[in-house]
């Protein structure tokens, strides 16, 4: 097996994009997978999946049919494991962002997005075109028909969705 591509150690783990061989039997290209190591290069997420987020806390979104280039809502589904690599969250989202607290994860679901936490519980519905991950006030970026505007963490709004962009400073 050989170590194709890398992302930098984050609290002593990596992301790895591993191959078996260059070509298969009938001489196509072999697709990488993903896995995650530890600082001795030892697999704790096996190299199984086709995309992976990994933050640096005890949760990982995974992905399996996942094809660079293509959209997110026709390349495979995303869930989280933990470092078991036990699935926490099954994989069924079409795209998905990792929140700092490792608890909480912006997710597409059905061309919608909402907000999950690690037991794929909806804490705030899938009724959005986007939402961002939180501000260190806990203001998310959010947009909806088209338009920008802010949720807090209980998903009500805070900024009406009536903007071109919402930016934090």
């Amino acid at each position: 097996m050989m170590i194709i591509d890398t992302y930098p150690f984050i609290n002593g783990k990596a992301v790895v994009w591993v191959k078996d061989s260059v070509f298969t039997e009938d001489n196509s290209p072999v697709v990488a997978k993903c896995g995650l190591i530890n600082n001795i290069d030892e697999f704790i997420i096996p190299p199984i999946y086709d995309n992976i987020q990994y933050i640096g806390t005890d949760t990982v979104a995974v992905n399996i049919g996942f094809k660079e280039g293509k959209k997110y809502q026709y390349s495979g589904r995303w869930g989280i494991v933990d470092l078991n690599n036990q699935i926490l969250v099954p994989l069924k989202y079409t795209d998905m962002i990792c929140w700092e607290d490792g608890i909480m994860f912006s997710a597409e679901y059905r061309r919608k997005w909402g907000v999950i936490n690690i037991k794929g519980e909806v804490i705030i519905p899938f009724k959005f075109d986007w939402i961002s991950w939180p501000d260190k006030n806990g203001n998310i970026p959010a947009c909806k028909a088209g338009k920008y505007g802010c949720l807090n963490m209980k998903g009500n709004v805070i900024l009406p969705f009536v903007y071109d962009s919402v930016t934090f400073k």
